[in-house]
């Protein structure tokens, strides 16, 4: 899986508990983001990682946040939750 031509890896243990913890998986995420379902895409304010990002999605009318790390080749997606804060900004309704 691919965005901007840079594969797209997550950590299996981490997809499996956001299955079980927010009925979520990385592969529904990815999915988002390579059909171009993002609502924004963020550097992560406060982060101590340099390469640390943001996705910004719509995920069952509610807004979620998807931490990364750009390595330059290859995004590595690191969780997702949902945000209220965000979801209060990108109005999704």
């Amino acid at each position: 899986m691919y965005f901007d031509g840079m594969r797209i890896t997550w950590d299996e243990q981490k997809n499996e508990w956001l299955r079980n913890q927010r009925n979520i998986s990385f592969e529904v995420v990815c999915e988002m983001i390579e059909s171009g379902q993002i609502l924004d895409v963020l550097e992560n304010p406060g982060s101590k990682y340099p390469h640390q990002g943001v996705f910004v999605l719509s995920i069952d009318d509610y807004t979620w946040l998807v931490p990364f790390f750009d390595t330059g080749n290859e995004i590595k997606l690191i969780t997702a939750y949902p945000s209220r804060k965000a979801h209060k900004k990108y109005g999704v309704s």
